[in-house]
């Protein structure tokens, strides 16, 4: 019993004299921390142990001057930098608060509580790290100009004639699209540690276009072409018809795609520059907004009837017309009549049009091994020979210039105008 009581009074002993010792210490260091900074208080791992007032708040200064100086911001994006320094965002560090937080601890409350606070700070320490602000605003600009230079819309890949006659390919372009807020929480939450990389590589978002170089790579000759003539005094009409044609130009049809021309040539009204000329509403001839479209849909049902593709949906006029042999016109109607056709071959066509002072012209771009040697032409036959005229087409198949078979494409019963005059739609 004597021998327990003995234990339990060295224990109690022991503790009580480290409760004296730690107060003591404790006391120690308040005292000696009396105007200075508390002992474990550190800066970005600097020790501001025992510093003045004055002397910690010009090493903070200096610290966070330091930082600030090697924050420059460096974007890259494609073997290109941008800059931008701490001065042009106003990057500051509030030394001032950054002081009051190192000398508040052990300096403030009763004695008892400064005591406590200089045994936690010696035991765990008091971490300070530099906050940094900026002007969000100029941040956010120069971001915005940054995305604006390296913005790219997609662009497909697509093909040309050039004057030699061959076929030139062009590349693709990769749209290029910078999520500038995405890229500004990045920067700031680094920029207000000051904890910046030396360089930061811009991610942008990068989408692919429709048509890639290697879908059209195959294309390398003319497989048809055909060319219609208008009146060059007719400026109206004929503007109408450059604007359709110029809807056309390097339009990529893909294996098996069929083609609207509607859709692709789009709504035909004065907002997108077409003006009143004559066309067929309801088998009269009147002026409207439009009138001459039609040439260029017919123009490009003989170019794809001659490249051997596949027509889908295709109306005649009321009436023969003045630019195209009866049974060879394809009338088209915004949203009611259509011209459609599919692209039966293994590889990429290209569209190609050009348009001059009195006519259009119409080329299939397309890969010449996909025609296995084929050619085509077109034959009308004239089952009346009094109005109205009755015209059936048909399409001749010759593999290496031997005639191998003879499609029936469709049968067209005209009306007469009552001025028998041909339209010009």
């Amino acid at each position: 019993m004597k021998k327990n009581n003995s234990i339990l009074f060295i224990v109690f002993s022991a503790i009580i004299f480290l409760m004296v010792a730690a107060t003591a210490a404790g006391a120690m260091l308040a005292m000696a921390n009396q105007e200075r900074i508390a002992y474990g208080t550190t800066l970005e791992g600097i020790a501001l142990n025992s510093l003045t007032r004055k002397e910690a708040k010009t090493l903070i200064e200096e610290t966070s001057q330091e930082k600030i100086l090697a924050s420059t911001i460096n974007l890259t994006f494609q073997q290109k930098t941008w800059q931008i320094r701490p001065e042009e965002i106003n990057l500051s560090v509030n030394s001032q608060s950054i002081l009051e937080a190192a000398y508040a601890t052990g300096h403030t409350g009763s004695f008892l509580n400064r005591l406590a606070d200089n045994i936690r700070c010696a035991i765990n320490g008091n971490r300070l790290e530099l906050i940094a602000t900026f002007d969000d605003s100029v941040l956010e600009e120069r971001l915005q100009a940054i995305a604006q230079e390296i913005a790219q819309n997609p662009a497909s890949a697509t093909c040309y004639i050039d004057s030699k006659g061959q076929v030139i390919h062009t590349p693709a372009k990769k749209g290029i699209k910078l999520d500038t807020i995405k890229l500004y929480d990045q920067i700031a939450e680094k920029l207000q540690r000051l904890e910046l990389k030396r360089i930061i590589e811009i991610e942008p978002e990068v989408t692919l276009p429709a048509i890639l170089d290697e879908d059209v790579a195959p294309i390398n000759s003319i497989i048809g072409s055909y060319t219609t003539h208008f009146y060059p005094g007719d400026t109206n009409r004929n503007q109408n018809i450059r604007i359709a044609s110029m809807a056309l130009n390097q339009v990529i049809v893909q294996p098996g795609q069929v083609l609207s021309f509607n859709d692709t040539v789009g709504h035909r009204d004065a907002a997108s520059g077409y003006q009143n000329a004559p066309v067929i509403i309801e088998g009269q001839i009147k002026d409207d907004v439009g009138g001459g479209v039609c040439q260029v849909s017919s123009t490009l049902y003989n170019a794809i009837l001659l490249a051997g593709m596949t027509p889908v949906e295709r109306t005649s006029h009321f009436y023969p017309s003045s630019y195209v042999p009866a049974g060879r016109d394809a009338t088209v109607a915004d949203w009611v009549v259509d011209f459609k056709f599919r692209n039966p071959y293994k590889h990429c066509i290209c569209i190609l049009t050009s348009c001059y002072s009195d006519s259009v012209n119409v080329y299939i771009l397309g890969c010449q091994e996909d025609l296995e040697g084929k050619t085509f032409s077109l034959e009308t036959e004239i089952k009346s020979s009094t109005p109205p005229p009755v015209v059936t087409l048909y399409r001749h198949t010759y593999q290496n210039g031997t005639l191998i078979s003879t499609e029936k494409l469709h049968t067209d019963q005209y009306d007469v105008p009552q001025n028998n005059d041909n339209s010009n739609d």
